[in-house]
């Protein structure tokens, strides 16, 4: 947030990329997780752009019939990923 500019009357959303990283972890290792807050979140509700692009990818996954985890979503991929990461979280 430093040194960035801010129109009047504009609002910074709040941002916690580790908060981001659980909600994926979760996502990705729970597999009934994802039919829980798919109707709520939205790829737009992730600051981070590769947190966008990792729940982008699980939608698409699941909307395929498949089953969204790390794995999965690494081979959706055309070069690896670093989503194992967020199996920890």
């Amino acid at each position: 947030m430093k040194n960035e500019i801010i129109p009047s009357g504009m609002r910074i959303l709040p941002r916690d990329e580790e908060c981001e990283k659980r909600v994926l972890g979760t996502i990705l290792s729970e597999r009934d997780t994802i039919y829980e807050v798919r109707d709520i979140l939205t790829e737009n509700c992730f600051y981070n752009d590769f947190h966008k692009q990792i729940y982008r990818t699980v939608l698409e996954i699941i909307d395929s019939g498949g089953r969204a985890d790390a794995v999965s979503v690494n081979q959706n991929w055309s070069s690896p990923i670093r989503t194992l990461v967020y199996m920890s979280w």
